[in-house]
């Protein structure tokens, strides 16, 4: 009977420690496994949302073009028609005013 105590109690120690090795194992294995796929996932991610980046800027990239070349174009005819009128205007105000 004293034998098998024995050997019963050097399999439970045997198990017991198996089972720690195993449990810290684990410990340090899961948060790694956890880790690659949240990297994986960031990773697919981050490419789709560099392309929506990149195509919203390319589409302000043109339209920025667009305000170049059309509005700042009517802009700079309007100022210069306007300086045209001034010069009109002052022109005519230092010539003296004829009395009818």
């Amino acid at each position: 009977m004293d034998d098998i105590q024995k050997y019963l109690g050097t399999i439970i120690q045997i198990a017991t420690i198996g089972g720690m090795a195993f449990l810290i194992f684990r410990t340090f294995r899961d948060p790694d496994i956890k880790a690659d796929k949240e990297l994986g996932i960031n990773a697919a991610t981050c490419g789709i949302k560099h392309k929506i980046i990149d195509q919203k800027f390319e589409s302000i990239t043109q339209e920025l073009t667009l305000i170049k070349e059309n509005h700042l174009k009517h802009i700079e005819n309007d100022i210069s028609t306007i300086k045209t009128n001034i010069a009109i205007i002052l022109d005519r105000e230092d010539r003296p005013v004829k009395k009818i």
